[in-house]
C-alpha cells in the first residue's frame, strides 16, 4: 500500500526537522558555554547543568526513534489495533495506522527539537527554559494524536 500524500509531507518535515537540528547543534557546539542545561523539570525550568557532550543525547534518541517508528510503519499487519482486523476494513485500518505512527514521529522529533533548541538558547543566555504551558500542550497533542485514530477506527468499522 503506497504513502499517502500526507505521509510523504510528514515524513519530509520529520526527516528535515531531524537534519535541521543536527546541523544546528554541530554549528554551535564551539560556542557553548562548558555547563548546559542538562533537562527541564515538568514547570520548563532547568535541573541543572552538564557538559556539551549531554546535548547529543536527545539527537541520538531522536534517531532511534525516527528509524524505529519508519521500520514499524512499513509492517502495519504487526500493529496493535482496537478492532478485529479484516479482509474489508485492512486497508483502511492500516492507513490510519501508519498515518498515526507518521504523526508521532513528527510530534516527538519536533518536540525533542525544541527542547534541544531551547537547551542551546538556555546555554547561551537567550532563554530560562521551556515555559511551564510546554508539558500540558505535549500531553494533549500525544494524546490527541493517539486517541483520535483509536475512536475513528471504532467508528469506521462498527455495525
Amino acid at each position: 500500500m503506497p504513502a499517502s500524500t500526507l505521509e510523504w509531507l510528514l515524513e519530509a518535515l520529520t526527516l528535515g526537522i531531524l537534519l535541521f537540528w543536527l546541523y544546528h547543534l554541530t554549528l554551535y557546539r564551539d560556542t557553548l558555554p562548558d555547563g548546559v542545561p542538562r533537562g527541564f523539570n515538568f514547570a520548563g525550568q532547568p535541573r541543572g547543568s552538564a557538559s556539551k557532550l549531554a546535548l547529543w543525547l536527545l539527537p541520538s534518541i531522536g534517531i532511534i526513534i525516527y528509524g524505529s517508528l519508519t521500520l514499524l510503519s512499513r509492517f502495519p499487519h504487526l500493529h496493535n489495533f482496537p478492532v478485529e482486523v479484516k479482509a474489508a476494513n485492512a486497508k483502511k485500518l492500516y492507513g490510519i495506522s501508519r498515518l498515526v505512527l507518521q504523526l508521532l514521529k513528527f510530534e516527538l522529533i519536533a518536540c525533542f527539537g525544541y527542547i534541544e533548541w531551547k537547551m542551546l538558547q538556555t546555554a547561551r543566555g537567550n532563554a530560562e527554559g521551556l515555559g511551564p504551558w510546554f508539558v500540558p500542550l505535549l500531553l494533549a497533542v500525544v494524546f490527541t494524536t493517539s486517541l483520535y485514530p483509536m475512536l475513528r477506527m471504532r467508528r469506521d468499522t462498527a455495525g
